[in-house]
């Protein structure tokens, strides 16, 4: 979706904690700022997910006639400084019906995704709302599907329960009345390019959560391991063991000793030439930090 050309469902977590807050976050009056063409929006993109194709192919089985991501634009919400819009992933309409189908590719559990996209959600179901009261249709709902990439897992559409949406439903519509506001107040923005939460595209998104999953399973071994080396050290050092081999693992008991080393801070506060003298650059490869919260 084109987000330059209004505020969307990937803006909805920012605006509902604007309503939820009374002010606005750095991510949302970045947001505004690109909007108003104060600075260049970020696009940061993976390849696509092969499985998306087949995602098509088993929505295409189970409602006919679907329409892959199309662009609603809310008319009561929308104004001259921006407009207020939605891209749903599928849309079927037929029968006095009105079916919205958002998808995600992710190792979550269905109420996993619940929580993590429901504002995303939210905002689906409000301009849904819209669209079925201006066609005058009384019938409508918003699905959930998922398809695990790691696996094998069940097609099945989880219909959205509106009662579930009601709190952030609320702080959304509140954000929205204050919104106009927040955007007058933006007129001039500089700042270091960081995409936050809900600005990273799902794909990213669901990425970031399986690689977090694993480091923090990596960070509970670390500290079976560390735990299982204290206890070791102890053992081998009171009785005297120098070395165990056990299913293909050596155990090494390393004695304590004492190490030497330079002292670059002294050196070079009480002697700064010679330390100037022996100093050497080498070139550090660009990488990418992990880092929790």
């Amino acid at each position: 979706m084109d987000r330059t050309k209004g505020f969307g469902s990937g803006d909805a977590s920012n605006i509902a904690a604007l309503g939820r807050y009374k002010t606005a976050n750095p991510t949302l009056l970045r947001r505004i700022a690109e909007l108003k063409g104060l600075v260049e929006e970020v696009n940061i993109s993976t390849p696509e997910i092969e499985l998306g194709i087949e995602v098509e192919r088993k929505m295409a089985e189970m409602l006919k006639g679907a329409v892959n991501n199309p662009l609603y634009e809310s008319k009561k919400l929308s104004n001259e400084r921006y407009k207020i819009r939605n891209h749903i992933d599928f849309e079927w309409v037929g029968g006095g019906k009105i079916i919205w189908v958002e998808h995600k590719t992710s190792i979550r559990n269905e109420q996993e995704l619940l929580t993590a996209y429901n504002a995303q959600l939210a905002w689906h179901y409000m301009l849904l709302q819209e669209k079925a009261e201006d066609a005058g249709i009384d019938d409508y709902e918003l699905w959930l599907t998922s398809i695990n990439p790691d696996g094998e897992s069940e097609f099945n559409p989880l219909k959205i329960q509106p009662n579930t949406l009601t709190f952030t439903l609320n702080e959304i519509r509140e954000g929205l009345k204050l919104l106009p506001d927040v955007w007058d107040g933006i007129t001039e923005w500089v700042d270091d390019v960081v995409i936050t939460d809900d600005n990273v595209p799902d794909v990213i998104r669901e990425q970031v959560h399986t690689v977090r999953e694993a480091l923090l399973y990596i960070d509970d071994l670390n500290r079976k391991v560390d735990d299982f080396k204290a206890k070791m050290l102890k053992s081998m050092k009171e009785a005297g063991v120098k070395s165990i081999k056990c299913d293909g693992l050596t155990i090494t008991y390393v004695e304590q000793k004492v190490t030497t080393r330079v002292d670059t801070k002294k050196l070079k506060a009480e002697m700064p030439e010679i330390a100037q003298k022996y100093m050497t650059s080498s070139i550090a490869d660009d990488y990418i930090l992990l880092k929790f919260k």
